[in-house]
């Protein structure tokens, strides 16, 4: 019987150096002893993953989904082929419609992925508010998290069902997937299996946890690495 363990990097596993450490211990050790399959899912791209990795000590993943779960890649760094499978998607249309409007400033070109457009917004509902309602007729979901950035997917693409593929490949169940996330971005992923929101969890991904009265979210207290490791101890993997 297989596990995964999934989660987020930036103030989730990583942000903590020390206990980072001491996760990546366990993390060895649960590979061996409980087949478990480690995946980092992130919104960076491959290039900002790999300066990421370069200056922590980072454990090699089984995989790696990046760009919000558009772009999935094996433990040897090749492109998953077939993800996403999408009709209609059509950036330079999203592009345009956005083109202008006021605090939306575009991210730089190596975050601008096949199948994902990003900005940077600000603090600013109203205009994300706009945004959203601008983009309704098209095949796509739209995300703004960390009231900084946001980011404009195919339908349907996204961290959690890039997961779900993954869990599928590799036939393990979802009652052994555990996942652990800081801001709204992780929503869809902390929605599959067994979930852990780290102590520094923003406060509108505490209140859509507890709002959903889901047995399967884990709120640990710990921050960071050492919240994964607590949530780990609290699903019994630890």
């Amino acid at each position: 019987m297989a596990y995964m363990l999934a989660t987020d990097l930036d103030m989730t596993l990583v942000g903590d150096d020390e206990a980072l450490e001491r996760l990546n211990h366990q993390i060895t050790e649960l590979r061996t002893q409980k087949n478990l399959k480690l995946v980092y899912v992130t919104g960076r791209s491959q290039e900002l993953y790999r300066s990421l990795e370069a200056d922590k000590e980072l454990l090699k993943p089984d995989a790696l989904i990046t760009a919000v779960g558009t772009e999935i890649y094996g433990g040897d760094g090749s492109l998953l082929e077939g993800w996403p499978k999408t009709s209609g998607w059509d950036r330079q249309v999203i592009e345009g419609l956005l083109n202008g409007y006021p605090n939306l400033i575009r991210q730089p070109d190596s975050e601008q992925r096949p199948y994902k457009v990003s900005y940077y917004l600000q603090s600013d509902e109203l205009t994300f508010a706009r945004i959203k309602n601008t983009l309704q007729h098209l095949d796509v979901e739209v995300v703004y998290s960390m009231s900084q950035y946001v980011d404009v997917l195919p339908r349907g693409v996204n961290k959690g069902s890039a997961l779900l593929r993954l869990a599928s490949i590799w036939d393990v169940p979802a009652t052994n997937v555990i996942t652990c996330g800081d801001s709204e971005n992780d929503i869809t992923m902390l929605s599959v299996g067994k979930a852990v929101l780290v102590g520094n969890a923003k406060e509108t991904l505490r209140t859509w946890a507890k709002n959903r009265a889901d047995q399967n979210i884990y709120l640990a207290k710990a921050e960071c690495a050492a919240g994964i490791e607590e949530g780990l101890v609290h699903w019994g993997l630890l």
